[in-house]
């Protein structure tokens, strides 16, 4: 029925005493019961009215601190992962093994903490692994270890005639070998080879300069040691289609394009000089079309076929123009002689250019004469062999081939006085012109006659 005196414990470091448990329930003074098991502080132990044997044990608290270690997604915690820290005391650190391209770079703090030389790190900023071992824990800590990403990024391109239709891109840890990607090409060219944007090594120790052709079996040969870009380099396989002109027109649509092989070409267009019409167009190899006809070089095609060309080789397709200008020819009678031009090609509906006759002596130029109807630019029509003036002859609207033929007539004979001595007159008989002799010129000749009998002459 007395009261005990109590006693003390001294916890261990990192614990404190909190209180004591009976093994049986216990009366206090004041007459409280404290059943066996319940917290029971020093002031109430000295208060327990004792009716029977009793064991009192002390009760101490861990105030110890929780400190955590975890890793990012790229390693794993190999040391320790929990340690529990005396408030005050610092944490012993742990290990983490980072995965395949990383390494363990840093740790970082869930909360702002400080080091034992007051220096303070805020939460989330790097720590390293001898900054954690100075680290004053005065609250649960967690710290996760930060990992660096040392792979190296590989990049795939395409040049503008193609698309990378594999990866674009992937990351290879270093002396590691990129697994390479692939190229679709477009239309009219196909994939040739890729660049890389440095020099590269295989495992071989093949040297690789920037710029040259790697073929897609080499790109996982490659020991990557950087970053590398790689563009796939396409060839044009297009056939070149050329479209010229002959001396008599000039090409007004495309000069040239580039066809997919076994496509086909669009085709041009020509402007023909004046006089002359678009009449076909010639290739200068054999070309097969779409309904399997062959046309051989050389030989005419239409506008309506060059479309229909199956090309599979570099082609020259050359526009040929028809002359339709008309032949107009210059000739003279019997009595004088073209001077001028003899023959010209004038464009339909336009006028001719002319020519000039000089006649013989003793005629003039009278006229033109044509060998067909004409119709001049006033709308005069002059029938065949009529009378045509220089001045008509350059208003003929030409629509047919012509021959002009100058007519000339023969001047009239001047009359000429008789002086008995010497006299001359004509006797006009067709293109014969015959002197007549004065008397004493006749009696002169009379006179010789005997003279050329005598020595045999003969006329």
């Amino acid at each position: 029925n007395n009261n005990p005196t109590g006693s003390e414990s001294t916890p261990e470091p990192g614990f404190v005493f909190d209180h004591w448990v009976a093994d049986k329930d216990v009366v206090l003074t004041n007459g409280d019961t404290i059943v066996a098991g319940n917290p029971i502080t020093d002031e109430q132990v000295a208060q327990v009215v004792v009716t029977e044997a009793l064991e009192f044990t002390a009760i101490h608290r861990d105030i110890r601190l929780d400190v955590t270690y975890v890793s990012d997604e790229h390693g794993e915690v190999i040391g320790i992962e929990e340690e529990k820290v005396i408030p005050g005391e610092n944490p012993t650190g742990s290990e983490t093994e980072p995965e395949p391209g990383f390494v363990f770079d840093y740790w970082i703090a869930d909360k702002d903490v400080e080091l034992e030389d007051g220096t303070e790190i805020p939460a989330g900023f790097p720590i390293d692994d001898e900054e954690v071992a100075q680290i004053i824990v005065e609250q649960p800590l967690e710290l996760t270890a930060i990992h660096e990403d040392i792979r190296l990024n590989i990049v795939y391109e395409s040049d503008e005639h193609g698309e990378i239709t594999g990866i674009t891109n992937e990351l290879v840890i270093p002396d590691e070998n990129p697994t390479g990607s692939e190229s679709t090409p477009e239309d009219g060219f196909v994939f040739d080879y890729w660049v890389a944007d440095i020099d590269v090594i295989l495992e071989d120790d093949t040297e690789i300069p920037a710029g040259d052709p790697i073929s897609p079996e080499q790109i996982p040969q490659i020991v990557v040691d950087e970053d590398i870009v790689f563009t796939a380099i396409h060839k044009d396989i297009r056939h070149k289609v050329s479209y010229e002109s002959d001396d008599n027109g000039t090409i007004t649509g495309t000069t040239d394009e580039v066809i997919v092989p076994e496509h086909n070409p669009n085709g041009s267009d020509s402007e023909p000089e004046e006089g002359f019409v678009f009449d076909h167009w010639v290739i200068d190899k054999d070309v097969t079309l779409e309904d399997g006809t062959v046309i051989k070089a050389g030989d005419p095609v239409a506008p309506e076929q060059v479309p229909q060309i199956i090309v599979t080789e570099d082609l020259v397709i050359t526009a040929v123009h028809k002359d339709i200008r008309l032949n107009v020819v210059y000739e003279s009678d019997t009595h004088g002689e073209i001077t001028g031009i003899t023959d010209e090609v004038v464009v339909p509906g336009r006028a001719p250019k002319g020519s000039e006759s000089t006649p013989d002596d003793r005629y003039e130029f009278l006229y033109w004469v044509a060998d067909k109807a004409v119709i001049l630019e006033d709308g005069t029509e002059i029938q065949a062999g009529g009378p045509i003036s220089s001045e008509q002859l350059l208003q003929i609207v030409i629509e047919e081939d012509l021959v002009f033929t100058a007519i000339h007539k023969v001047l009239p004979v001047p009359d000429v006085p008789n002086t008995g001595t010497f006299m001359s007159g004509i006797f006009a008989d067709g293109n014969i012109v015959i002197p007549i002799l004065g008397l004493s010129v006749i009696a002169a000749l009379v006179k010789l006659i005997p003279m050329i009998f005598r020595k045999r002459v003969k006329f």
